[in-house]
Order: C-alpha cells, then structure tokens, then sequence
C-alpha cells in the first residue's frame, strides 16, 4: 500500500510537470524570435544588476544576523523582521531514558511531540 501511494503521488507529480512544460513550450513557440533576443537581453541587463544586489543583501543578511544574536532579540524595520531564535535545547535520550530507572521523576518532564511527514522529491538537495 505504502509504495502504491508513493508512485501515485510521483505520477501526478510527473504530469505536473509535463502539462507545465507544454504549456511553457507552446508559449515559447508563439514568440517571434526577435521578441525572444529582445526579452534575452532585457534578462541579461537586469540579471547582472540583480546578482549584484544580491550580494549586498547577503552581506547585510549576515551583518542583521549578527546583530540580532549578540543583542538575543528580535528587530524589525522597513517591512521585514529578523526573530531571534534560541538555540535548541537537546538531550540524550537514552542516557535520560536510563536515568528514568534511577529517578522516575525524570519521565514528568519529558514530552513527545507528533510525528510529521516531509515528501521530498529523489535527488534533491533536501533529501
């Protein structure tokens, strides 16, 4: 059952994908070629200042990130906000789940959250 819900949900994936491309295709080809140059070189002028930009705003992505930890709260300003997270607390479970023989009081504090599911597509860097 398990790998018959897998492969239909990459079937439908797939023809996703395919409708999207023939779609993209048919555009494409009722475009003039000298349309096409035209929009090529619009994507280039604008392409070049955009990455120039980005790394601007990595550097003050970084410079905010800085600020915001060492200050350990959150700012905001121009519509945009960057929330100071803590960092996560984490135990060993099963050096804690052997010292709940020696102190059951340990197991109170413990809680388990629900499970979740994170469908990723094969190969991909979140995998």
């Amino acid at each position: 059952m398990d790998n018959e819900l897998m492969k239909k949900y990459s079937d439908l994936m797939g023809d996703i994908d395919r409708l999207t491309a023939d779609r993209d295709r048919l555009i494409d080809e009722q475009i003039p070629d000298e349309v096409k140059i035209k929009i090529a070189e619009i994507r280039d002028e604008f392409d070049a200042r955009i990455s120039g930009l980005g790394v601007v705003v990595k550097v003050t992505r970084n410079e905010i990130e800085e600020v915001v930890i060492s200050g350990k709260q959150s700012v905001s300003g121009g519509g945009y906000s960057a929330q100071f997270v803590k960092g996560r607390v984490k135990w060993d479970e099963k050096r804690l789940d052997q010292l709940v023989a020696q102190l059951p009081a340990i197991a109170e504090c413990k809680s388990v959250g629900f499970p979740s599911v994170r469908i990723v597509k094969a190969g991909s860097k979140d995998e």
